[in-house]
């Protein structure tokens, strides 16, 4: 169960008339903190960040928010108490719960019954009910943003989503919302109103039901796709909760139950055998038992100073002495920074959810170049006899509360004993041996709202930050240098003593992004060349004397010293992916020239001629992964999804192929004659030569980025911001 964290030494110390004293979280909008009153009051403090206060207009969509919230005073609410629009910079303190998060009670205890649902989903419509009688519509209910208390759930961060929408601070291809969550109307661009609450409640009735959401987990843009294009899966329901959540899921908001309606049905559902509603009494009984315990165990007491208030300097250990207050176990978070819809098309709907930054290969699904078996260094000796499968150790400390690293969390790097993750809002080094973490290195605001990405050579990571790269001692977390670029993202990759960093610009249109690439000294950050485009580019994959990436969907070949182009193949398509380069051939997947149609190319490395391709319609290949003979590559959607592919590195054509998931698979990474990747939480080893399951290892949570493979070592990184080491 989470906790709130010590202050950083750039956190305010007093925001209006509270003092802070920890962390709670942070989000799109700003970072949010424990406060307290003059009179003693508990609050959480949501400090909005400065260059979004800085907005043209944002103070009067904000005030105008902020008004619209104070009138939401509903039973399951935490309600705004205290604001200041204007305030330098703006802020706003809304009621401390004490629980924890539904999506935390379900990850940790599971599913609930039936009976427990109904009644959570009684207490979240009542919830709606207040919130949308004061002209507020949410746009953002997830399990994250509902908090479970004794006495009933509470339902945060609303109205606030609002303000983010209208802000100029927008991103390509992301969105208002969360993807399974998110109603279709609001991932099309199309004007939204309270039935997009309605359909946020269905999926989180499915999501408590069941664990999963009723369209599946994994990448955002495959989630996405689901939820506008397919059914919602709901075979697994209680036919009572079905036939409550199926109209709430509805594609079409004019066919959806209005949230009055819809808390008569679940209240009529809930009813106890005299057709009455049970009420949430303070002792827990409306949650399953062991949620209830853990809930109750979050409302009790921790110590404190010895003055009876809030520590002074962030929140204070177990086992010291003093006064009694109650102690929280996970909180509100702010509302991540969304985007204004932008007329989505179909395609869009497939590809642009994931934004720049995945159409450049920088972010989502952690396909990212140099990932895999890597790092420098070797694993630790005491690991080396443990069984394959098994589950050597697991660290929960690499993200904060309310992280939210599902689609954010970047590759794994090893160096010199050391494990480095990227969670949204700091860089993490963990024991590769233990998993206990040894330093934390945490940017500042701007990391708050980008997909991290991380290279590593020689002892120093390349960390890229929004439009900067920031050099680190791997050993120590030490910053060396920051080297800036001219896009909102930065993606490095070091190769001996060059830096290759591609920067991309968000706020192009649909398929056309400005983007750059930049040489630079690794051990100093000096730029030496620089290549611009007015399309989206990839990170680059280095290998003999040529640079590969791909530019919108023509990939290049260039040459090292000058970024001059020495050969490149147009695809005919509209993106690429970063390319893998083994043999003397490069492999790259991308998307066209087709309506949703993907491809695999294979092209020469020394000439750009094109050697074969796999094209399928329907599909969407990940980026491929070349291995001696075989290039394998996974797909999502279609009627063939989530298949793992082995192609002849020759001919394109198929030795084996797995139906390894119902959810999107990873990249995969071979080490040895061994496949290693991830679908629907199970890590798979497989026997490279057929596809054979050599063992496999649950997770029993999403994991979106590639694995990495030490050694007799797997590591992998969860969409719930942990680290597991497993045995290989």
């Amino acid at each position: 169960m989470e906790t709130f964290t010590a202050l950083r030494a750039s956190d305010p110390q007093q925001v209006g008339p509270y003092r802070l004293a920890a962390r709670l979280g942070s989000g799109g909008m700003g970072s949010v903190y424990l406060g307290q009153s003059p009179g003693g009051r508990t609050v959480a403090v949501k400090v909005v960040r400065p260059d979004l206060a800085e907005e043209i207009g944002f103070q009067r969509r904000f005030a105008r928010e902020v008004a619209a919230a104070r009138r939401v005073n509903g039973a399951f609410t935490a309600g705004v108490v205290d604001a200041d629009p204007t305030g330098t910079p703006p802020w706003l303190a809304t009621e401390f719960v004490q629980g924890m998060a539904l999506g935390a009670a379900v990850e940790v205890h599971g599913p609930w019954p039936v009976s427990h649902v109904l009644r959570l989903g009684a207490g979240l419509a009542e919830a709606l009910t207040q919130i949308h009688a004061a002209g507020v519509v949410h746009r953002d209910l997830k399990p994250s943003n509902i908090l479970l208390a004794q006495n009933g759930p509470r339902v945060i961060d609303f109205g606030i989503s609002a303000v983010s929408e209208a802000t100029a601070l927008t991103q390509t291809g992301t969105m208002v919302g969360t993807p399974g969550y998110t109603a279709p109307e609001q991932l099309t661009g199309t004007r939204t109103g309270p039935a997009a609450d309605v359909f946020a409640l269905g999926a989180v009735l499915v999501y408590t039901a069941t664990g999963t959401g009723p369209f599946g987990a994994g990448a955002s843009h495959a989630v996405a796709y689901r939820t506008v294009h397919e059914p919602p899966v709901l075979e697994h329901l209680h036919p009572v909760l079905r036939a409550v959540v199926e109209s709430c899921l509805a594609k079409d908001p004019g066919r959806r139950p209005t949230v009055a309606r819809l808390m008569t049905e679940l209240l009529a559902a809930a009813a106890g055998s005299d057709g009455t509603a049970r009420p949430f009494r303070p002792d827990g009984d409306w949650l399953p038992p062991a949620v209830a315990r853990a809930v109750s165990r979050a409302a009790g007491l921790r110590p404190v100073g010895p003055t009876g208030q809030l520590p002074p300097q962030g929140p204070p250990t177990e086992g010291t002495t003093g006064p009694l207050t109650p102690r929280p176990a996970s909180t509100a978070e702010v509302a991540p920074l969304p985007a204004r819809a932008r007329g989505t098309t179909r395609r869009r709907a497939l590809l642009g959810v994931a934004g720049a930054a995945a159409v450049a290969g920088i972010g989502a699904g952690g396909w990212l170049s140099g990932i895999g078996r890597g790092g420098t260094g070797t694993a630790p000796a005491s690991a080396l006899s443990r069984p394959a499968g098994t589950l050597r150790w697991k660290s929960y400390a690499i993200a904060d509360a309310d992280d939210e690293v599902s689609d954010d969390v970047a590759n794994l790097t090893f160096v010199d004993g050391l494990v480095h993750a990227a969670g949204r809002t700091a860089l993490y080094a963990l024991s590769a041996e233990r998993g206990d973490k040894k330093w934390t290195y945490a940017p500042g605001s701007k990391w708050e709202r980008v997909n991290p990405a991380v290279a590593a050579a020689g002892g120093t990571l390349y960390l890229g930050v929004d439009g900067t790269v920031h050099a680190l001692r791997a050993a120590t977390g030490t910053k060396l240098w920051v080297q800036s670029t001219a896009g909102d993202f930065a993606h490095p990759t070091v190769h001996g003593e060059a830096l290759y960093t591609v920067s991309v610009d968000a706020e192009g249109s649909e398929f056309q992004t400005r983007s750059w690439l930049y040489a630079a000294s690794a051990r100093t950050g000096t730029e030496t060349w620089s290549k611009e485009s007015d399309r989206d580019q990839t990170p680059v994959t280095v290998a003999g004397d040529s640079l590969y990436s791909g530019v919108g969907g023509v990939l290049f070949a260039r040459h090292p010293d000058t970024g001059g182009t020495r050969w490149r193949y147009d695809t005919g398509g509209y993106s690429l992916y970063a390319p893998a380069v083994s043999g003397g051939t490069v492999y790259v997947s991308g998307l066209g020239p087709g309506p949703d149609e993907s491809a695999v190319y294979a092209v020469s490395a020394a000439t750009g001629e094109k050697l074969w391709e796999v094209r399928e319609s329907g599909l969407f290949f990940v980026p491929p992964t070349a291995s001696g003979e075989t290039v394998l590559v996974g797909n999502l959607l279609g009627s063939e999804q989530n298949i793992l592919r082995a192609l002849d590195a020759r001919t394109g054509r198929v030795i084996w192929k797995r139906h390894l998931a119902d959810d999107s698979l990873t990249r995969p990474v071979t080490a040895d004659g061994t496949v290693y990747v991830v679908g629907d939480g199970v890590l798979y080893a497989l026997r490279a030569d057929t596809g054979t399951t050599l063992w496999r290892y649950a997770t029993k949570t999403s994991v979106r980025a590639a694995p990495l493979v030490v050694g007799d070592t797997v590591y992998l990184s969860t969409a719930t911001g942990k680290v597991c080491a497993i045995g290989a």
